[in-house]
């Protein structure tokens, strides 16, 4: 599957639809919510009659997928995208600036170019913050940081994983903040559906009609 890909004019390599889902089903994360609020329960999203979209509660937990590419030097990387929306972030107190209707934490596997392995996990919520980085120890920072810039996060490091070994990233309640990410050590997390992301540029509306 990495040897001798086929490329378009930018370098970027060319996969098969059958190949993208191959590798997106194999890299999907084990998802461990602190579930103890409605708000803890991921899944679809779908128009209600309100003013922004909502989790769709009825439908089994869902995730939605994409890859993507970054270049790094003169080679080009690939991502896998997954974003999990949850039907808000409670307030934690009589006023919470951070608190509303939907939330989401999503997560991207960068893969190495020579055998498809993990690299770098990073994570981020939809709303743009607590971006985080979580390498492994293939991957180094380069040092000194500039002062003048919010540089890279990394809490931890992700151990080698062996092959087929997955992912699993750990969320609090509410603020659904990572607090952990770790190789699968064979808890199953929350069992979730693979939708494509481009499902979100056209919502279903509880009439049926998108």
């Amino acid at each position: 599957l990495w040897h001798d890909r086929p490329r378009d004019a930018l370098g970027v390599p060319q996969f098969s639809d059958a190949e993208v889902a191959a590798l997106l089903a194999a890299h999907a994360p084990a998802l461990e919510v602190e579930t103890r609020l409605d708000a803890d329960r991921f899944g679809a999203l779908a128009w209600n009659g309100g003013a922004v979209p909502a989790v769709d509660r009825a439908a089994p937990p869902q995730a939605y997928q994409r890859i993507a590419f970054t270049r790094y030097g003169d080679q080009v990387l690939v991502q896998l995208v997954y974003s999990f929306w949850f039907p808000e972030r409670p307030p934690l107190g009589r006023v919470d600036l951070l608190a509303g209707a939907l939330d989401a934490v999503v997560l991207r596997v960068t893969l190495a170019p020579d055998d498809g392995r993990p690299l770098l996990v990073d994570t981020i919520h939809g709303c743009g913050c607590y971006h985080l980085f979580i390498p492994t120890a293939e991957v180094a920072l380069r040092t000194p940081a500039p002062t003048d810039v919010e540089w890279a996060f990394t809490p931890t490091t992700l151990p080698a994983l062996s092959p087929g070994q997955r992912i699993v990233v750990r969320l609090a309640s509410a603020t659904h903040y990572v607090v952990g990410v770790d190789r699968d050590g064979g808890a199953p997390g929350t069992p979730y559906v693979l939708s494509e992301e481009q499902m979100l540029r056209a919502l279903p509306t509880s009439a049926g009609a998108s």
